[in-house]
């Protein structure tokens, strides 16, 4: 509902009865993570990733900051666990477990955080 705060719905855990997804301090990304564009295009892998490597964008994580956001944070595993939607189906998951997820974001910051040089 417009104007009223996100936990007023999401609570720490989803809502089996309702399936209102919910985890510890539910919100919406910030806008400066965007995926697509004012158009809705999607942005391309090097553009997400310019956009996550950016300190100004991201919180002010560096690559550490950034492996220990996806490894503890309730937003992030919540994607892996997401429960049911209010009809009783489950959620989709990521093609990759949560340690996968880990692992791989462990790799790409042991290599520096290199962005493809894509547009």
């Amino acid at each position: 509902m417009p104007g009223m705060n996100c936990a007023t719905c999401h609570q720490g855990a989803n809502a089996d009865s309702t399936g209102v997804p919910g985890a510890e301090n539910w919100h919406l990304a910030p806008l400066s993570m965007k995926w697509q564009d004012v158009n809705d295009k999607i942005l391309s892998s090097a553009e997400i990733c310019r956009s996550l490597t950016d300190r100004s964008k991201n919180q002010n994580l560096d690559a550490a900051g950034l492996l220990k956001h996806h490894q503890v944070e309730p937003l992030v595993q919540w994607a892996f666990q997401p429960g049911r939607s209010r009809d009783g189906t489950a959620r989709s998951l990521p093609p990759l477990t949560h340690d996968e997820f880990v692992a791989a974001t462990r790799t790409w910051v042991d290599a520096g955080t290199p962005c493809p040089q894509n547009p």
